[in-house]
């Protein structure tokens, strides 16, 4: 039993995302103007946990077949490494979708059809009839869309913060941070993608003389993001968070590369740490 659990969990890839969910999440929770229920941010946070779960559930069952040509991938996919079939896959993926929706209607309307249109983008991103993923340019919008900026919407419109003009500029850069992420990951798995017939926007462009570059705007977007964020708080919580996070840049600036890299394995739970160290601030 406890291995078919996780065998789930390695399926929706709950560890290479549940931090970033966590900061976006909080991230627009920060542009609200009232206090909020732990129990109410705990489900926006389940929303956004299911709607991620759905997504790469779902790209891990069509891209199964592809997985078992990848030696780097035929052991991280359990339908792929034959671990699970692809009915229980499909219950178990599907079911993340059901939970999504029920606890969005908690909320109202418009978040319910807003995850809706994530859960969709989500899957025809990864349906191999459709696989947006493999049509130039539209494979950059979409995984912008469902893993990046309706994330960041779901908090808002579940709790009508406003869309200022900062909340806006934030929402714009999570989009980019989410687009360039995709980018770089084509750029990564460009000759996989070859061999798979697919074509995305790096295979067709050849962008890998730019993988450089692209990290670069990744990290650009990811930094505004949160020095926007930031700033958009009051004075006394702004400063004690600047603090902080130069206190701990120093700090880590002195650690050994080796320190770092084993820092990288644990940056989802460092991410969620950082997303409840901002919460505190912010309630």
């Amino acid at each position: 039993m406890n291995k078919k659990i996780t065998s789930y969990w390695k399926l929706l890839r709950v560890n290479e995302w549940f931090g970033k969910v966590a900061i976006i999440t909080i991230l627009a929770l920060s542009f609200g103007t009232k206090s909020y229920s732990p129990t109410i941010i705990f489900a926006l946070y389940l929303i956004n946990i299911f709607n991620n779960a759905f997504s790469f559930g779902i790209n891990d069952i069509e891209d199964a077949n592809d997985d078992a040509l990848d030696p780097a991938k035929v052991n991280r996919n359990p339908l792929s490494a034959n671990i699970i079939n692809k009915n229980e896959a499909i219950i178990v993926v599907f079911l993340t979708a059901v939970f999504c929706l029920a606890i969005s209607s908690i909320f109202n309307l418009y978040t319910t059809i807003l995850c809706l249109a994530s859960l969709t983008i989500g899957f025809l991103y990864s349906y191999k009839p459709v696989r947006l993923k493999s049509k130039p340019f539209l494979d950059l919008i979409s995984h912008g869309f469902f893993l990046g900026f309706a994330q960041f919407l779901v908090p808002a419109v579940a709790l009508d913060i406003p869309m200022t003009p900062a909340f806006l500029f934030v929402a714009l850069m999570i989009f980019a941070n989410s687009l360039f992420g995709d980018l770089y990951n084509e750029i990564r798995d460009y000759k996989v993608d070859r061999a798979t017939n697919i074509r995305n926007t790096a295979s067709i462009i050849d962008l890998r003389q730019y993988e450089s570059q692209i990290h670069i705007l990744h990290l650009l977007a990811l930094s505004l993001t949160l020095i926007v964020s930031i700033f958009n708080l009051n004075p006394n919580l702004r400063l004690q968070i600047i603090i902080i996070a130069t206190i701990l840049f120093v700090i880590s600036s002195f650690f050994p590369q080796k320190t770092k890299k084993r820092a990288l394995a644990y940056s989802e739970p460092l991410m969620t740490l950082a997303s409840l160290i901002f919460l505190f601030f912010i309630l």
